[in-house]
């Protein structure tokens, strides 16, 4: 975890354990690539993904993954910071049951906490196995300094829970009540079931910490505000890209040597009496960036080339908010518990952790908090209205100083690098010109409207257009209006082009925006906004999309978007074939990758066989998996709802398929 040159893969900390099947997956995050999100139930279902890019250019891989295990996963982020895509893609409708928009109690505060809780289970020894994320990065694809705590362990066949496990059981059993909306009744149950399961899950640490001492630390939610960094603390160490001077005063003793690690444009605005309480002070060095570049492949996510199910958007629709933006300045409020993001820059340091020395013991925390007043309860147990107002998530360990104490961490030891190898010391820097100043000025109006939108009652509504394949989406804004000043809008659906935004303006606060000749497929409940500002010259743009409630959606459009992405013969044998390979089962004769071909050519699923005998794979599936049965019969099903889903089947397919579904069907009677 300490170490500058081990990383791990966000896709790849969701495997399956070996011998386990993935089950469900909550999960908690700031901000959302919906890209990010699209290509993650493939690492849930242990296929093997060197390249996101090609996941993406894949859309049979995408689908078959999505139809698995969309159902299966929520993830919870704080509403109005859903990134816009840069490409517009048929297969974020599957998302849209995965997405859950939340709030933080405080009205001024954020859903912060980035979390994930993942179930997995072994059918045939009827284990559970439970896998705790605990992260400083969002859901999305930024090249930025992170930190991930990860243990696990299975469930335990006891009554009452594990002391030290009701804090992290707490977290997941208050998140049905940050909802913006109710969650469904398949996801309140499973919410249900795995907080009161993670309870009487036991977990143990490797070395160097001690397995005894962990602590997880909610913060925000009812019955959890007090500070984690009550206890002994003789010196101490503060990683965060964000900073408040009530904060670091509170934490740092002038007598002690303390260090201080962040952003130069966030150290600018910390006062130097502030700064003078720590003996060093430091931000990464910028050659340092690439080191924390992102997986291969996430390059190519965001500037993919589109298939025939996704198109690229330009670069002036790109997103423009901030990673992270929480409170973190002080006297300087903003509403939902924001600040002048800007533009924060979505590469360089963004880790939280905190380091103290109590005696001959090392305290460590990591997770999502910043060292705010914002993110983090008063030490002193002060309940102002200012403090800790954020939901976040803190892991506290321990171990030896000897081991794990500051200066290790900086300079080293075994002949690893110290993290000191990657940073300078902190030089203050020029103040922000007229032009920076109006800018975060324009930020901070755009915000507040956005705030005020969200207040609004959104809904959208699907009405049959002329043609009999076409609809309109409208979107209905109930009081109250928000305020828009000089500002404009445009909105669009993330699966159209950008270039089909329409402007929200007076009128249509009142009477509803039409979004006309739509295509089944393409109609969704995720929308995009794009807030801009202009003054003096200066523009600034604001976008985000937000996921409404969508009423009289065709009950066929989950089968449209299947033919749209199956749209030849090939293409089915491929997700049939994906539907047939065994979850990491060396025994299958279908073995799954999605990689770069060697001859530079378009990416595809490669399958371990030129030909594989289909009958064989169907009667291996037919004994050992019979599920595997049911979701061809479900695909086969609904393609012959339609005369179009019915030439999609191979000539002489029902030769090969009518026994197997009659072997099938007799099995399970």
């Amino acid at each position: 975890m300490l170490g500058t040159q081990e990383r791990q893969t966000y896709l790849e900390l969701l495997r399956p354990p070996d011998g386990f099947q993935f089950d469900r997956a909550i999960g908690s995050t700031y901000s959302l690539d919906l890209m990010a999100l699209l290509v993650l139930p493939l690492s849930c279902a242990g296929f093997e993904l060197d390249d996101a890019g090609e996941a993406v250019r894949d859309p049979v891989a995408l689908l078959e993954a999505l139809r698995r295990y969309a159902s299966r996963i929520t993830v919870f982020c704080q509403q109005g910071q859903i990134h816009v895509p840069s490409a517009n893609h048929l297969l974020f409708s599957y998302l849209e049951p995965m997405v859950v928009e939340a709030r933080a109690p405080h009205p001024e505060g954020s859903f912060h906490a980035k979390t994930w809780l993942l179930r997995f289970v072994r059918p045939e020894k009827k284990t559970v196995h439970y896998r705790f994320l605990c992260l400083s990065r969002n859901l999305t694809f930024a090249h930025s300094w992170d930190t991930v705590f990860s243990v696990e362990g299975e469930l335990t066949q006891r009554k009452l829970a594990f002391r030290r496990m009701n804090p992290l059981g707490d977290f997941f059993a208050a998140l049905p009540s940050l909802a913006v909306r109710p969650l469904s009744k398949d996801q309140a149950k499973f919410v249900g079931q795995m907080q009161r399961e993670i309870r009487r899950t036991r977990f143990k640490l490797a070395p160097p910490f001690e397995d005894e001492e962990l602590r997880f630390w909610p913060l925000g939610i009812p019955g959890h505000h007090k500070s984690p960094f009550q206890g002994r603390m003789d010196r101490i160490m503060i990683i965060s890209p964000f900073l408040s001077d009530a904060f670091l005063e509170s934490m740092s003793k002038s007598e002690s040597s303390d260090v201080l690690i962040s952003r130069s444009d966030s150290l600018q605005r910390v006062t130097p009496q502030t700064l003078e309480r720590f003996e060093e002070v430091f931000v990464v060095d910028e050659s340092a960036t690439d080191v924390a570049s992102s997986p291969p492949g996430t390059d190519a996510v965001k500037d993919e080339k589109p298939s025939d199910v996704v198109s690229e958007a330009s670069s002036a629709d790109r997103n423009e908010v901030g990673e992270d933006a929480d409170d973190h300045t002080d006297g300087f409020r903003h509403p939902a518990g924001e600040t002048e993001e800007a533009v924060i820059d979505t590469e360089g340091l963004h880790t939280k952790l905190y380091l103290a020395k109590a005696g001959w013991k090392a305290r460590l925390w990591t997770g999502s908090a910043n060292a705010t007043v914002a993110a983090l309860p008063s030490l002193g147990g002060k309940r102002g209205s200012q403090w800790g107002r954020n939901v976040e998530f803190l892991v506290e360990l321990q171990g030896r100083w000897s081991q794990l104490g500051i200066d290790t961490f900086l300079e080293g030891s075994d002949g690893r690098a110290g993290f000191r190898d990657f940073l300078r010391p902190f030089t203050p820097g020029a103040p922000p010109s007229e032009e920076e100043q109006l800018r975060m000025e324009l930020q901070d109006q755009l915000k507040k409207i956005r705030f005020q939108l969200l207040q609004a009652k959104m809904h959208l509504k699907v009405s049959p257009g002329d043609a009999d394949d076409q609809f309109s989406l409208k979107l209905v804004i109930k009081k109250p209006w928000p305020n828009l000043g000089s500002c404009e809008i445009r909105t669009w659906p993330v699966t159209q082009r950008p270039e089909s935004a329409r402007f929200l303006e007076h009128e249509a606060l009142q009477t509803g925006l039409t979004f006309p000749t739509l295509l089944c497929a393409s109609l969704t409940s995720f929308i995009a906004f794009e807030l801009i500002g202009k003054e003096q010259g200066i523009e600034s743009r604001l976008r985000f999309v937000l996921n409404l409630p969508l009423k009289g959606l065709p009950a066929d459009r989950d089968n449209q978007i299947l033919r749209a992405v199956l749209v030849d013969q090939d293409r089915f044998l491929r997700l049939l074939l994906l539907l047939l390979a065994e979850e990491r089962d060396p025994g299958s004769g279908i073995q799954i990758s999605v990689k770069p071909p060697s001859d530079g050519g378009k990416g595809t699923i490669r399958l371990s066989q030129d030909s594989i005998p289909l009958l064989e794979e169907l009667v291996r599936a037919l004994a050992r998996a019979p599920e595997k049965i049911e979701r061809i019969q479900k695909l086969v099903a609904e393609l012959k709802e339609t005369s179009e889903g019915c030439a999609l089947l191979p000539d002489g397919f029902d030769e090969v398929w009518k026994p197997i579904e009659r072997a099938w069907r007799e099995r399970i009677r």
